[in-house]
């Protein structure tokens, strides 16, 4: 068995389409709030309707590219997650395996990853890590745990 695995978050195609879905919408939105009141309000009233119109659709616009850009991030960047023989490591937070009282897997529409119930209480959740990903991890703490 491996001293350390690295295990890294994995973001799925299903919510790159539901972050453009969602993103086309706010964008369309911006844009059709845009053209209705060029065509609707009269010229004299653009002057005070205008900057407020055009500043609420750049803002929708904007809306709109965020959940795409976040996952894009994620993806670019993954979270890692490092297994040792006697502790593990997600975003700088180390936890002995003596503190582990619980893990498994959530996936709830969108949402995925690892949930670590800790001794204290505490649920830890780790976002965008795979099945694949949880799977790795139970095998190494039973390899881990059993071995003690």
């Amino acid at each position: 068995m491996d001293s350390k695995i690295v295990l890294q978050t994995m973001v799925k195609p299903s919510l790159y389409r539901g972050a453009l879905m969602k993103g086309t919408l706010f964008g369309f939105l911006g844009a059709f709030l845009l053209v209705l009141v060029t065509i609707l309000v009269p010229s004299e009233e653009m002057t005070y309707v205008g900057p407020f119109v055009g500043l609420l659709s750049l803002i929708l616009i904007g809306m709109g590219f965020r959940p795409f850009q976040k996952l894009k991030k994620q993806e670019m960047r993954p979270q890692k997650l490092i297994l040792s023989k006697a502790s593990l490591e997600w975003q700088g937070k180390t936890i002995d395996y003596s503190q582990l009282k619980n893990w498994h897997f959530v996936e709830e529409g969108p949402h995925y990853g690892i949930e670590l119930v800790l001794s204290s209480g505490e649920n830890l959740f780790l976002p965008y890590f795979s099945k694949r990903s949880f799977d790795e991890l139970n095998e190494f703490l039973d390899n881990c745990l059993h071995a003690e």
